[in-house]
């Protein structure tokens, strides 16, 4: 259990004087120590989204997908893989 003392969310509010209302923007932190050290709670933008890695394993699991389909199409009962095994497959690498 946390301490009274350790704060977890950072909590910033601005009042709008106009209407008195007010305005909370919650930045989450990691209640693990360790993660909360090392992971920033800022998305770093410049970091490249098309990388090698994604083309490499988007096309795999493409073609992979589409080999699969295409071969229980002509099957009387092939079975129906969900997008959620797909997801879970794809995690493993």
């Amino acid at each position: 259990m946390p301490d009274d003392n350790e704060t977890y969310f950072h909590e910033k509010i601005s009042k709008d004087e106009e209407t008195g209302s007010e305005n909370g923007i919650v930045e989450e932190n990691s209640p693990i120590p360790m993660v909360a050290a090392v992971v920033p709670i800022t998305d770093d933008p410049t970091l490249p989204i098309l990388t090698f890695r994604f083309w490499v394993l988007s096309s795999l699991f493409t073609i992979m997908g589409a080999s699969l389909s295409q071969f229980y199409f002509f099957r009387q009962n092939g079975p129906a893989f969900s997008i959620l095994f797909v997801q879970l497959a794809s995690w493993f690498l």
